[in-house]
């Protein structure tokens, strides 16, 4: 075994002999890096740095005084300059953030978010349903589909049923057909 030892800190950092496991606050080490304490906080920064400053690329994994919710940041949680991709091990939902503003979410039942935190239908972003597969398109005071056909004319919108093409809408110039249409 190796240890390092300070004062007010008996084996503050320990290597395991037989295994090589290393621990930080602990002598029982019971993976390749264990760190454990009995303060509140555990904080482990992996930085990725190039110059003095804190803002370069990090793997940060921490636990909150009062909280038993593991979190995982790959970047940085506390610069509002950089963005991050947030591991929560609560169940809730893995989110991704940009200038320290969430951006998107996958949350415990798989959908995927965009723009909002939760599937409020009333709340202007996007949602990808997993179970369901639908697409809710939330805008407020526009459009919420545009569509885009860049270099001829043709369909813009296909539309399937039971595996077969129903329908379609496309556009000629400056007109708009609805091929399958029946209207009341």
């Amino acid at each position: 075994d190796f240890r390092v030892e300070s004062d007010n800190s008996a084996n503050a950092l320990f290597v395991e002999g037989s295994s090589g496991n290393v621990g930080i606050g602990t002598t029982s080490p019971t993976q390749n890096l264990s760190i454990e304490t009995t303060s509140g906080d555990v904080n482990a920064q992996l930085f990725a740095k190039h110059d003095n400053s804190d803002s370069d690329a990090r793997l940060f994994l921490t636990t909150y005084s009062g909280s038993a919710t593991p979190t995982l940041y790959f970047g940085d949680n506390a610069n509002s300059t950089m963005g991050y991709l947030k591991y929560a091990n609560n169940g809730n939902s893995l989110q991704i953030a940009t200038n320290s503003t969430e951006a998107m979410r996958i949350d415990s039942s798989g959908n995927v978010i965009f723009g909002k935190t939760s599937t409020a239908f009333g709340t202007a972003g996007h949602t990808m349903g997993a179970g369901n597969g639908s697409l809710e398109l939330v805008r407020d005071g526009a459009a919420g589909l545009n569509i885009n056909r860049l270099t001829s004319d043709g369909a813009l919108v296909d539309l399937w049923q039971a595996g077969s093409q129903e329908g379609s809408i496309s556009v000629s110039g400056t007109t708009v057909s609805y091929g399958g249409f029946t209207g009341t």
